[in-house]
């Protein structure tokens, strides 16, 4: 399973290559996952730039201001926030998307098997640690390592934010004990944030029946938010082709990252129909909301936490739903 480096654009780059996919990691792009590419299916997962040559982004960019595309990491907010909580750090602004999509990462090690990229933060001190692996047969292994280097606990909010490239036959596959989703953006016809649909047969308040598990043309300019059921953790979500039957499911450590956000966007922001399936430790974008919810977590001076993803592909032989193995081999739902 070689590393080698690459170039994306006009970037230098990480590719891991095995016989079943390649992914590219760019590390003075925010760390941007910039492929997954299926090479069973022939299918490129993640959204590709449309503007060339690619700019890099300045610390604390507004992110819609910059081309939208691959994977970021969005740490330690999601929207643009003073920092909530009281002590030292009270009032600090923390960017849009946080602070390390916008910044240059360095790569701590590249071997056979295994790129290892780093970045230190600003608004608050800490060192955010991303290990990539390729494992069989078809799988991206992210490990995730944060550590408080400065001498006061803080709250902080991690997600990722892969934009997947779909279309008209794509579905969005969750787990069996998913019934309701929680809408947290004001938008016609879903409402005030808070509202509850169900998930397989919402209605919204103008009578119109939706199947949100589908997406739509970018002719149709809207997009909407939702999360899971915050009192519901989920452990993986997935994308299936309805046409092919490719796959992607994400899967992670539910009791480390319990609550999921779900993006879709219909040519509102994005260039092409655009679903960002998103795993997270707090509850819900901003750093404030999760604060005030009770639902985030902190991280005391010294300590570091530590938590997985995978990216598993299939081009179609296989189930999405069925149970996979978490790192000490217990069966995830």
């Amino acid at each position: 399973m070689p590393v080698a480096q690459s170039h994306w654009h006009n970037l230098d780059a990480w590719t891991l290559e095995n016989d079943a996919m390649r992914v590219v990691i760019v590390p003075d792009q925010g760390g941007k996952i910039a492929s997954i590419y299926d090479k069973r299916a022939g299918r490129e997962w993640l959204i590709s730039p449309t503007e060339t040559p690619i700019r890099l982004a300045p610390y604390a960019a507004p992110y819609p201001d910059y081309d939208m595309n691959s994977w970021d990491e969005m740490f330690p907010t999601i929207v643009e926030v003073e920092y909530p909580v009281p002590g030292p750090y009270h009032g600090v602004s923390l960017p849009d998307h946080g602070e390390v999509w916008a910044m240059r990462w360095t790569t701590e090690s590249a071997d056979n098997s295994q790129v290892t990229l780093s970045v230190d933060g600003r608004a608050l001190p800490y060192r955010f640690v991303r290990s990539a692996t390729l494992e069989n047969p078809a799988t991206l292994r992210l490990r995730y390592r944060v550590t408080n280097t400065g001498g006061e606990r803080f709250a902080y909010l991690w997600t990722s934010h892969p934009l997947y490239q779909v279309d008209e036959q794509t579905e969005i596959v969750l787990p069996p004990q998913v019934d309701e989703v929680y809408n947290v953006h004001n938008v016609p016809p879903w409402g005030d944030h808070g509202n509850r649909f169900s998930w397989s047969h919402p209605k919204t308040n103008d009578g119109k029946s939706w199947d949100i598990s589908r997406i739509g043309p970018v002719s149709l300019r809207d997009c909407r938010k939702f999360y899971v059921q915050p009192e519901v953790p989920v452990g993986w979500a997935g994308l299936r082709q309805r046409d092919t039957g490719a796959w992607l499911r994400m899967d992670w450590d539910q009791a480390k990252q319990p609550y999921l956000g779900i993006w879709i966007d219909e040519g509102t922001y994005a260039t092409v129909p655009t679903v960002a399936l998103e795993p997270t430790n707090a509850f819900y974008d901003g750093l404030v909301v999760a604060y005030e919810n009770n639902r985030v977590d902190f991280l005391d001076p010294g300590a570091t936490a530590e938590w997985e993803l995978t990216v598993s592909l299939d081009d179609g032989r296989a189930r999405i739903d069925e149970p996979r193995r978490d790192p000490d081999g217990a069966a995830q739902g």
